[in-house]
């Protein structure tokens, strides 16, 4: 379950601008259920497919972008011969895009704070499949690389970079949104009240 009110107002607007920061959405449904989740958390309907290509450079589990017109497919794929289980919370990877600011690789999707347990569980990819996701970005004029990384828990996935032009504005988030929120590193980048993003943030 996701708590503070000033981020859900926040957040659900009737359009979503994507020259700033949007909300990580990385829906994924499991063909199998989890048998440590402790139960009451949202589930997705996106079901992992096989995969739609033979990969010959990867034997493990790996993702790779593709531009699009409205921004970037994100397609996480299994080329392993085991299943992959993955962290998630009410149905939604750990999963977030970045862009390369000089040197320093900073999120441009921000992740909901979660501030119930049961929302935490796991979803299987199983060997030979994919999930497909596709994120809006808008075309901008800062020239960059865009990579998407995934927390796994105690380790990172990260995919090769696509240069992209982008709103230079897209490492922030939107001047309603950044008055009473922030974005802090909590694993993942989380948006957080103000009011309790100082001692999250450290």
């Amino acid at each position: 379950m996701i708590l503070p009110l000033a981020l859900t107002l926040a957040t659900h607007q009737s359009k979503v601008d994507t020259a700033f920061m949007v909300q990580a959405f990385y829906p994924a449904g499991s063909l199998q259920k989890d048998p440590t989740e402790p139960g009451g958390h949202s589930v997705s309907s996106n079901m992992p497919v096989p995969m739609t290509f033979k990969s010959r450079m990867q034997r493990s589990l790996a993702v790779d972008l593709t531009p699009t017109k409205s921004g970037i497919a994100v397609r996480l794929f299994n080329a392993s011969q085991t299943d992959e289980w993955l962290p998630a919370a009410d149905g939604n990877l750990f999963g977030w895009l970045e862009a390369l600011d000089g040197k320093v690789w900073r999120p441009i999707e921000y992740h909901m704070w979660y501030t119930c347990g049961n929302s935490f569980h796991r979803v299987v990819l199983p060997a030979a499949y994919q999930w497909t996701f596709d994120r809006p970005i808008a075309k901008g004029s800062w020239k960059t690389q865009v990579r998407w990384v995934l927390s796994r828990g105690n380790s990172r996935l990260e995919s090769p970079s696509i240069e992209l032009n982008i709103p230079p504005t897209r490492t922030k988030l939107t001047p309603a949104m950044a008055a009473q929120n922030q974005v802090a590193m909590q694993g993942t980048p989380t948006l957080v009240p103000k009011s309790d993003g100082a001692n999250l943030a450290r």
